[in-house]
């Protein structure tokens, strides 16, 4: 029995005497409901983004408001300021691995709903009653995944 793996299914000759009537095989894991946690997570990441932002300009308000005060002789300590740093500093990391974990999670949806639009097609030939349109559809399938390589 010849057979070609693929992601997310895979094509296999019913058996040795006819190898030109494939069977496709789908791979029938699970996939998370990608539209709602999808939306919750850009829901969360626009809260944590905008706080973020806030937070940077609390920080930098605090360290002119520290300058100031140092200027005008209205204190002898400058320590205040290295809060102001601290609170940019923290902001600034988080705004950054908030970005660099929303790349990531887009890159996986994108993935997961392009193995979603596979299952899909391959449904849709699996149900196919005309063996010729079947054999076109699964070789142009296996055409398109061996291009994408």
């Amino acid at each position: 029995m010849k057979v070609i793996k693929m992601d997310n299914f895979k094509i296999s000759s019913a058996n040795i005497s006819n190898p030109i009537s494939p069977k496709l095989e789908i791979d029938d894991s699970p996939t998370i409901d990608t539209n709602s946690y999808h939306k919750e997570e850009l829901e969360m990441n626009k809260v944590i983004i905008i706080n973020s932002i806030f937070m940077i300009w609390v920080g930098i308000i605090t360290i002119i408001v520290c300058i100031a005060c140092y200027i005008f002789k209205l204190t002898d300590n400058f320590y205040i300021g290295i809060s102001g740093v601290f609170i940019d500093f923290f902001s600034g990391t988080i705004l950054y691995l908030v970005n660099n974990s929303t790349k990531t999670k887009n890159e996986y949806f994108k993935e997961s709903a392009k193995v979603d639009s596979e299952r899909r097609i391959v449904k849709l030939i699996e149900s196919s009653t005309d063996e010729t349109f079947r054999q076109k559809q699964i070789a142009k399938l296996v055409e398109n995944y061996c291009q994408g390589k």
